[in-house]
């Protein structure tokens, strides 16, 4: 087993936000979209964490913060509290389908090998629009389109920084369809001819009775289930009491996912943890090909890119590289695996990759980066399955390490129809994206439903994790870990302008209120590329 050292500190390179907007990827408005970002050369899981509870998300190495105020499509961290999930009808569809293929195989017909060359051509509608109404959500899993220039190579040299002359820095803890309208025929009668009506006969061999007023569903279901207790000798009102009282207890999730199949069953499906790591999980190296293949058939069917093949450079730079160190969980029976850190979980049936979940495990989180699956399987709805499955991981992992609680969604986008499936995943919580708070999903809608932007705390509120003091920072400067006063002691010496230097304490300084007080003091920035000469 190779040993895991916690790094003593992150180390990040921090961009200058633009002031020219890029292509919105979740509606299309040309110029219309902010953020800004950051290079993590590598990141401790703990800082991640609060990087997520400041409003930023990682693609790759690329670390990005949407501005809020100027964008077009706002985009809000959204997480929901896996420990108190309850599974819609809709998702517990999701589960019996899966159950249902794996035991009978229903559903075979739907799937099978598809030409690869050819797959990313569309053969016709399908036939479950609720399928594919599932699928909407899964495309737009986090959108990648988000962050600017995130699949274009960094025009930079990126140095090695892995050694680095630097003071003894102590550790730190740890988605109903209308009728199509040419299909409809209108029919005007002139008022001056007679209207002929068609002669019809009654379906019914006799004459309906009246029998009062319509029962309601829920009602009819309530006594049907009373007279079955009755017929056994039971109380109803007791044993409806205790079967109320144990459904009010959230359920696990992981015993609803993981139902026994029986013997004959017709398929076998099993899900397995991959470090992205080669030296650390042999797997990762072994299974690269194959998870490649099944992201390169994902990105030409389900988002058409036709112009432009993924690569495999694209794809390792997007979803197999990552700036996060692993690092061993606080808790018993912890030796023989890292909990925290970069992983893909993949989806294996039959002995075959069929999808790929990129998650990073944090110690209050786990956190899906990007979920692609081989398109013959789209049936099965393999989306919001993966949603499932991470409210599963995360109530198994919370009984070794109880911080653990949330399952985070990326980012929620109320104007664009493609996010709006996060909201079915309740209890869920927006991010303010003013003063940095937690708020209930459900008290939040109706202000989104004013105003795309919406300050979700209180006025009153005070962002305590914003109250930084830039002097605190950490600088990494000509391979020399030093504080932000020494930095700035040295450009002096090397005769650099006086403007310039305001203008590179103004970007060290919004780099810190960014990032919060959490993570200023143990994230080193990377400034040898501060233009000193202006």
């Amino acid at each position: 087993m190779a040993s895991f050292r916690e790094p003593k500190y992150s180390l990040v390179e921090f961009f200058e936000r633009s002031t020219e907007g890029s292509k919105c990827g979740y509606c299309g408005a040309k110029d219309r979209s902010y953020s800004t970002g950051m290079w993590g050369y590598r990141l401790t899981v703990m800082d991640y964490q609060h990087l997520l509870h400041r409003g930023w998300r990682r693609s790759g190495k690329y670390l990005y913060k949407p501005i809020m105020h100027q964008t077009c499509c706002p985009q809000y961290a959204i997480r929901c509290n896996a420990l108190d999930f309850r599974p819609s009808k809709s998702h517990k569809k999701v589960i019996k389908k899966m159950y249902k293929f794996l035991a009978t195989g229903a559903g075979d017909e739907k799937i099978g090998p598809m030409n690869f060359d050819q797959s990313h051509k569309k053969t016709g509608p399908s036939d479950d629009s609720e399928d594919e109404a599932d699928e909407e959500g899964d495309v737009e899993m986090d959108c990648i389109q988000v962050e600017p220039g995130m699949h274009m190579e960094d025009p930079r040299n990126k140095p090695d920084l892995n050694e680095v002359a630097s003071p003894h820095i102590s550790d730190t803890p740890a988605p109903a369809v209308e009728p199509d309208s040419t299909s409809r025929t209108s029919v005007r009668a002139s008022r001056d001819t007679p209207r002929e009506f068609p002669a019809f006969e009654t379906k019914c061999s006799k004459p309906q009775q009246f029998q009062g007023p319509q029962m309601k569903k829920k009602d009819f279901r309530r006594e049907r289930a009373r007279q079955k207790l009755l017929d056994r000798g039971l109380d109803p009102d007791v044993e409806l009491t205790k079967r109320q009282a144990t459904s009010s207890f959230p359920p696990n999730m992981a015993s609803l996912l993981d139902r026994p199949l029986p013997e004959n069953s017709k398929h076998v499906f099993r899900t397995r943890l991959v470090m992205l790591d080669a030296d650390k999980d042999p797997y990762f190296e072994s299974s690269f090909e194959a998870v490649y293949k099944i992201y390169q058939m994902y990105e030409l069917t389900i988002h058409s890119r036709e112009a432009e093949r993924p690569t495999v450079k694209q794809f390792s730079r997007f979803l197999a590289d990552s700036p996060l160190q692993y690092q061993l969980g606080m808790a018993q029976n912890t030796k023989e695996q890292p909990v925290y850190g970069s992983f893909h979980l993949h989806y294996i049936l039959d002995d075959n990759l069929i999808a790929v979940d990129v998650i990073d495990i944090l110690p209050d989180c786990v956190t899906s980066v990007y979920f692609f699956y081989d398109p013959d399987y789209r049936y099965l709805s393999l989306g919001t399955y993966s949603v499932l499955k991470e409210m599963a991981m995360v109530q198994e992992l919370n009984k070794r390490f109880p911080e653990i609680k949330y399952t985070s969604l990326g980012f929620y986008v109320h104007s664009c129809s493609k996010m709006q499936y996060k909201a079915n995943f309740d209890p869920s919580s927006l991010l303010c994206p003013e003063k940095y708070t937690w708020h209930s999903l459900t008290e939040s809608l109706p202000k989104l439903d004013i105003a795309s932007y919406q300050r979700l705390g209180d006025m009153n509120a005070e962002d305590e994790d914003g109250k930084v003091s830039v002097s605190s920072t950490l600088i990494l400067y000509k391979r020399v870990l030093m504080t932000y006063e020494v930095y700035i002691a040295t450009l002096r010496k090397i005769l650099r302008p006086a403007i310039a230097i305001d203008v590179e304490q103004a970007r060290v300084a919004e780099f810190a209120y960014l990032v919060g007080k959490k993570c200023q003091g143990r994230m080193a920035l990377y400034c040898d590329n501060a233009p000193i000469n202006q």
